[in-house]
């Protein structure tokens, strides 16, 4: 009698030790499952960050290569103006020349 109330404890302790393992096993692959997830979701929030970056980058060098042009439109303008005034004032002198 003795003999199977001490086979039925260690049985007993033999199911709860392979419950516990088993739980044990299971809040491991939760927690494998959850550091994923929060893995996958830091490298999506990444991507977005870098895409973001990018794209304020590539709108500054939009930006930059316009005021670039706009620069040399203005400068070609400026230089057009000064050629002309030049000439202008060649024209008046030749002119001043003639009448004399």
């Amino acid at each position: 009698m003795e003999r199977l109330r001490q086979e039925e404890i260690v049985e007993k302790e033999r199911m709860q030790m392979l419950k516990n393992i088993e739980t044990a096993k299971e809040a491991e692959i939760k927690a494998m499952i959850t550091k994923k997830e929060r893995i996958r979701r830091l490298q999506e929030e990444a991507e977005a960050s870098n895409k973001a970056a990018i794209t304020a980058k590539d709108e500054a060098r939009r930006k930059e290569k316009a005021l670039e042009q706009e620069i040399v439109e203005f400068q070609k303008r400026r230089d057009a103006k000064e050629a002309e005034l030049i000439a202008q004032k060649a024209r008046e002198r030749e002119e001043r020349e003639k009448e004399i």
